[in-house]
């Protein structure tokens, strides 16, 4: 299954024929990405160890440049072995793109970071998913939610109201989920969709 076919699906819970609209797919797509963003944020305790990055940096003069996909910061290893964590506030600053050391001036270091979550392109295979395969038709719902947050929606408030409530459980039992099997590693491989 890839991501198209959770496209397909939202277009076919939403799509009005009565009120034509164009553009349907990159529409859904925007909203499926939105609602894979919502989960991944909500979750991200959980998903930390998933997602955290590392890049060995050779800073030169007390700063280095963050690199191009930077969301969070986790932690610097400094080449003595010192960590500088996120907390240590007094000993780095960030400044727009640049990370500055107090104490630092040239040094290899290993700099560690969640980037910016993936956005979820029409080919895409549902494996380079950050949730595990129980929970990704769950985001049909989350991409209908947004869907009426981003267009028209969906006909009825009673529809919305719907979607929300789904979306809402769908949230709540994956973060249930996650801190129940946080020592665990989830399965993150899809299921196999059977017509």
């Amino acid at each position: 299954m890839t991501v198209k076919d959770l496209v397909e699906k939202i277009i076919s819970y939403s799509h009005n024929e009565d009120t034509p609209d164009t553009d349907l797919s990159v529409k859904a797509l925007t909203w499926l990405n939105s609602a894979y963003h919502e989960l991944l944020q909500e979750n991200l305790a959980f998903l930390k160890h998933k997602m955290l990055k590392s890049v060995n940096i050779e800073m030169t003069d007390g700063f280095f440049e963050l690199p191009d996909d930077f969301y969070l910061f986790d932690k610097i290893k400094l080449a003595n072995g010192n960590i500088i964590s996120k907390e240590n506030k007094d000993l780095y600053s960030i400044e727009g793109s640049l990370v500055f050391f107090k104490n630092v001036k040239d040094s290899n270091i290993t700099f560690t970071y969640i980037p910016a979550f993936q956005q979820l392109k029409m080919e895409d295979s549902l494996n380079i998913m950050h949730i595990s395969s129980n929970y990704v038709q769950s985001l049909i719902w989350g991409a209908l939610v947004w869907a009426s947050i981003y267009e028209r929606g969906v006909n009825t408030n009673s529809e919305i109201a719907l979607f929300e409530s789904k979306w809402n459980q769908a949230k709540q039992n994956y973060k249930v989920t996650l801190a129940t099997y946080s020592d665990q590693v989830l399965r993150t491989v899809p299921y196999k969709y059977m017509h």
